[in-house]
Order: C-alpha cells, then structure tokens, then sequence
C-alpha cells in the first residue's frame, strides 16, 4: 500500500499556491507523467500527490535534500541527477516543473533537456527570478556565481531561449507581489544593489513543446 506523501511548504514565494495557479493553467490527462525539476525536500511532489493524484519523479543533485525527500514522499521516485543531462527517455513525460530552480542551471542546456523528455505538447511550468531591466543585467553578473540571483534573465532573454528550442508560451504573468510576504535570505550589499538596478521581479509562465 502507498505511504501517503507529506505536503510540505516549499521555501519559495508563491509556495504551492503559485504551483496549484499553474496547473489550472493546463490540461493534463489524469494518467499524466510529472518530473519535477531540482525537487529539493519535495514539497511540489508531496502536494501533487496528495492534492491531485499525480504520478511525479523529482531530480535534484542535492543527495542531502534527496534523502530528505523520499522521508516527506516515501512512495515516489527521486532520482540523483543535473538537470542538463536528463537520465530519461525522450518523449515520456507529460509535464515538468523548475520552480525557482531554472536560474540554477546551465539554462540553454537545461531546456533543451526539457524538449527531449516532453512529450509533444506536454508543459513545462517555470516561475523564478527574472530582470524587470535589462540595463541591470551586467550587475548581477558581477556577482558570485553561486548567488540565486547571478544568472536572472530578461523576459525577452527567457522567451528567447524558449523559442530557441521549440518551446510556445501560453501563459506568462508577472508574479512579483509573492516576493513581499516571501522572507528571503538577506541578501549582501552587492547583491542589493545589483537587484535593484536590474529591478528584480518574479515570473510564472507555462509553456508546450512543439517537437
């Protein structure tokens, strides 16, 4: 029998009510394969299974916050992994989410994971950090590399990419209010300064793979 998951709050803002405004934005079959991209402690996962009944996998590199995750989702599957070589087949899953984690990784090699393993029309849900002014671009980065806030895109940057590699977006919306109730780490006076020449803000979009 299957140990019911834990739904915990994920450290992000929107937390899960952002992800459950995103899937309202989808069609998805009841059967639908999920892959939940750097799952972190697996809290997407937790309450897509116990809220929606959804098959999901997570990958994280983190083995730290893997183990912490098959705790919370005893029955689920996470595998340890990067998001720009994918272990999975091509065309088998129906839906991935990277939220707030698209920013962590080498994005171009990231989404063109991402089109390989959805299938055709399947989605792909992103929310993070984006640039609300690309004059600010060349600040953050000038910050460390490990900073979350060094690889922040435009959202002509973002739609690029996704056209790049046969992605079409269908919903994006500016998320920006969920950053006032969402206590972030404080951040250093360079990073401070370099968000707020770029006027940082927060993105949802949903977008399907049209290979």
């Amino acid at each position: 029998m299957k140990t019911s998951s834990v739904v915990e709050q994920p450290l992000r803002p929107g937390g899960l009510a952002l992800t459950a405004h995103a899937l309202a934005l989808c069609n998805l079959p009841r059967d639908a394969r999920v892959l939940d991209l750097g799952c972190g402690i697996g809290a997407t996962l937790g309450y897509l299974d116990a809220e929606h009944r959804l098959a999901g996998f997570g990958l994280d590199a983190s083995l730290e916050k893997l183990s912490r995750a098959r705790l919370n989702n005893p029955g689920l599957s996470l595998i340890q992994s990067i998001a720009e070589t994918l272990p999975l087949a091509d065309s088998s899953v129906d839906v991935i989410f990277a939220e707030c984690t698209l920013s962590l990784f080498d994005a171009d090699a990231a989404l063109r994971e991402c089109a390989r393993v959805l299938k055709r029309d399947g989605y792909l849900i992103v929310n993070d950090m984006y640039a609300r002014d690309e004059a600010g671009i060349a600040a953050l980065r000038q910050l460390p590399a490990e900073s979350c806030i060094h690889n922040a895109m435009s959202q002509a940057q973002i739609t690029t990419q996704l056209n790049a590699h046969n992605f079409r977006i269908i919903a994006w919306q500016d998320q920006s209010p969920t950053l006032k109730n969402f206590s972030a780490p404080t951040l250093s006076f360079d990073s401070f300064l370099a968000a707020s020449r770029a006027k940082l803000g927060y993105y949802l979009l949903v977008a399907r793979n049209s290979d």
